[in-house]
């Protein structure tokens, strides 16, 4: 360790970086200067007092994480730091001095820049008339407000005043701002440490649309411009536009974005009616394909004027869960934005909820790893949730406090926990710091003043142990060892309301089947359907359609063909196939699962129950009412559950001359069905005893808060055991042999 540190803290030239992402043994590689570097990240938030590498509390936690061998840095930017004025050049002082408070610690480091493609304010004032609109509300001004504060403190405030996405004043002037910053910053002796550059737009740098939480965007007139445009290269003629919209009366000069009343009378049901509101589904497509031609557009900027490979990415390719909100403001051009190759990676906060934070729980990324690495993209979790010491953090507390080993331990579990998600995936992570700049979460010692929220002796360790661990295994073949396929859609968004009461079954599907698969002790790829025919199909034994209520008829003919076939459990939720892109029908959902189906009459609690020898479970979605809602008329298959309200058969197996097909009509908002089922699967369970497990990279780590001796069954038949402490423990285990590797 001496070693390690003098080297990084001797005084030297930094090395001119030049970074790439390529894909070797089986998973997308971060390479810099053609040597692989681990992609584990220390990240300083924007918070005021927390941002500046420089002072104080921050430069003394990038040291503590580089003595940990951490060797990437990642820190905000925003063009208010650094453009002053209309016809002004950028003051790149600051950044300067941003890369020199990292590398002055650790000269060696490599540099992450979150540039956020926001104009300052003064620009907003100047050009009010490009900024976002809103269907159902005015624009309001926040800031102004005398306060010192984060420059994106005001970005999820309803009418909130934001550049549209449509602006093309927007668009080719910060171009040409993050072409001067690319171009000028590289050529200086700073500039020699940036091997990364994350383009951030939309709220808090997210690629989020501006108003999307409490209003409905856009409407501004450079949208309704851009929609009109949209709409001429999608149907070419006027006749395709009125067949389509069926609307005689309606032109490319006279097509609008829909407005608040439209909006209203669409969300009426779940599955908005193609023949009346497909000019709804356009503005959706719109808006998403809009966002991430941006997202690309600042992409490609800054590879073409960096002047040598930088690896270049964004915050997108969020799914679980965005609130019921992700029409209005999600990532659902995913496949657009992973098939660009000016894109190198993406990122996202790990989920927060349900069942994703505290002890014993699957935290898991926000995004889909698996497919991510199919298009050979890196993909980043981003933890940025404190671990909760605070019981020894008041004056007087120390290794003698009552509660201080449990403590510990649940704290140090939880950090290897929040790392293991996408190490198993073959991918990275970075650590987001609030704690520097005050933030907390949990209550301390009103005296304590700001500190890191990793910055204490126990968790530094095993953050320096763990990352050596993932950095070792990284050296062998990805080898993925799941058996589950969990499969996401995200175009069927433009099809649904955006009515968060009528969302709900969806939201129980994406929100709670996730966590409840892990929860069963089995391993599961996470794929979007676009991206079934790239996976390697004989590696599944059980495949779970979720959200997939939208299936074309060239995706039906793969599944049937390719999917359905020796003898694996296809695991269908909800509505499968409900809609073809051009219609909603039974006889699309038949098709697709093989299973003869009805329509329960609306109205009316929908609940389910599930009874049998050796199992009973009950759930439903109380008073609220579900529709559409589907029953199992099939008298070939096997009932596993019933509606409560009507005894009509709500889960069922039936057996396919090559597949077994499931169908479950309701989902579940705590997750119990999706265990119930799995367990009636040949999927393998490595462990019954209130265990989670991370597996993949030749790893099998399992995380539990419950104390005591557990006992872990390997795929190749091999029983590993363990002593678990008071406070709960993640430990690694090798995938063949079932040594542990660290602990």
């Amino acid at each position: 360790m001496i070693l390690a540190i003098t080297c990084c803290f001797a005084s030297e030239t930094p090395e001119t970086k030049s970074a790439e992402i390529r894909l070797l043994n089986g998973r997308p590689t971060l390479l810099i200067n053609g040597r692989e570097q681990y992609p584990i990240i220390y990240a300083l938030t924007d918070l005021p007092g927390g941002r500046l590498t420089w002072e104080e509390m921050p430069q003394h936690n990038i040291r503590r994480m580089a003595e940990e061998g951490v060797r990437l840095f990642q820190f905000p930017l925003f063009f208010d730091q650094i453009w002053s004025g209309e016809g002004t050049p950028l003051d790149l002082t600051v950044v300067q001095k941003l890369i020199r408070g990292v590398t002055d610690v650790c000269p060696e480091a490599s540099i992450m820049i979150r540039l956020h493609v926001h104009p300052p304010q003064w620009w907003y004032k100047m050009h009010r008339g490009e900024c976002v609109s809103y269907a159902d509300g005015e624009c309001v001004e926040y800031d102004e407000a005398a306060r010192f504060k984060r420059y994106q403190h005001n970005d999820p405030a309803n009418g909130v005043i934001r550049y549209s996405f449509a602006s093309q004043l927007w668009l080719d002037t910060m171009t040409g701002k993050v072409a001067e910053f690319c171009e000028r910053l590289a050529k200086t002796e700073e500039g020699k440490s940036v091997a990364a550059i994350q383009v951030a737009a939309g709220i808090y740098g997210e690629w989020h649309y501006w108003g999307f939480i409490g209003n409905i965007p856009d409407v501004s007139p450079s949208m309704q411009a851009h929609f009109k445009d949209w709409l001429r290269e999608k149907y070419g003629t006027e006749e395709r536009l009125r067949v389509a919209w069926n609307r005689n009366d309606v032109s490319f000069d006279s097509a609008e974005v829909p407005n608040a009343k439209d909006r209203a009378e669409a969300n009426k049901s779940l599955f908005l009616d193609l023949s009346t509101h497909r000019n709804l589904v356009d503005y959706y497509q719109c808006q998403h394909a809009l966002v991430a031609d941006c997202l690309i557009h600042f992409s490609k900027t800054v590879k073409e004027h960096w002047g040598r490979p930088i690896v270049v990415g964004a915050f997108y390719g969020y799914f679980f869960p965005m609130f019921s909100k992700e029409t209005l403001g999600g990532h659902l051009a995913l496949e657009r934005v992973l098939n660009s190759r000016y894109v190198d990676f993406l990122a996202g906060p790990q989920c927060y909820f349900p069942d994703a934070f505290e002890l014993g729980e699957p935290a898991r990324s926000r995004g889909l790893p698996a497919t991510c690495r199919l298009h050979e993209k890196l993909w980043l979790d981003e933890y940025d949730t404190q671990p909760n010491i605070s019981a020894l953090t008041p004056i007087g507390a120390s290794s003698k406090t009552p509660g201080y080993d449990q403590t510990i331990n649940t704290a140090v579990a939880i950090v290897r926990r929040n790392m293991a998600v996408s190490a198993v995936q073959g991918q990275g992570f970075w650590f987001f710091d609030f704690g520097v700049a005050g933030g907390r979460q949990y209550s301390e010692a009103k005296d304590n003043g700001s500190n890191g929220w990793w910055d204490f002796p126990p968790l530094l360790k095993v953050i320096g142990e763990t990352r050596s661990v993932f950095t070792r295994e990284s050296g062998r073949p990805y080898r993925s060892d799941a058996d589950v396929l969990m499969v996401f859609d995200t175009d069927v968004y433009y099809e649904l309301s955006t009515d968060i009461s009528l969302l709900a079954p969806v939201s129980a599907i994406t929100g709670y089947n996730p966590s409840s698969a892990w929860e069963a002790g089995v391993a599961a790829d996470y794929i979007h359907l676009d991206d079934l025919h790239l996976v390697n199909l004989k590696q599944y034994k059980i495949i779970v359609f979720n959200n997939t209520f939208r299936i074309t008829d060239e995706q039906r003919t793969f599944i049937g063909n390719y999917v359905a076939k020796d003898g694996r459990h296809l695991i269908w939720f909800y509505a499968p196939g409900y809609s073809d892109g051009r219609i909603h029908s039974l006889e699309n959902m038949v098709a697709t699962t093989g299973i003869k189906l009805g329509i329960l009459p609306p109205g009316g609690e929908a609940g389910v129950s599930i009874g049998n020898d050796a199992f009973h479970y009950q759930y439903s979605f109380g008073a609220q009412a579900v529709s559409p809602l589907f029953f199992v008329s099939d008298k070939e298959v096997t009932p596993m559950g019933v509606y409560s309200q009507n005894g009509a058969v709500a889960i069922a197996r039936k057996e396919l001359p090559e597949s077994k097909a499931w169908f479950v009509g309701l989902p579940d908002q705590s997750g119990g069905v999706m265990k119930y089922v799995l367990k009636q699967t040949p999927a393998h369970i490595y462990g019954t005893d209130k265990e989670v497990f991370y597996v993949g990279n030749g790893m099998v780590i399992m995380h539990t808060g419950k104390q005591g001796l557990h006992r872990i069954t390997l795929k190749n038949g091999k029983v590993s055991e363990c002593l678990v402490p008071t406070g709960g423990a993640t430990i690694i285990f090798d995938a063949d042999t079932g040594q542990i590797i660290d602990h």
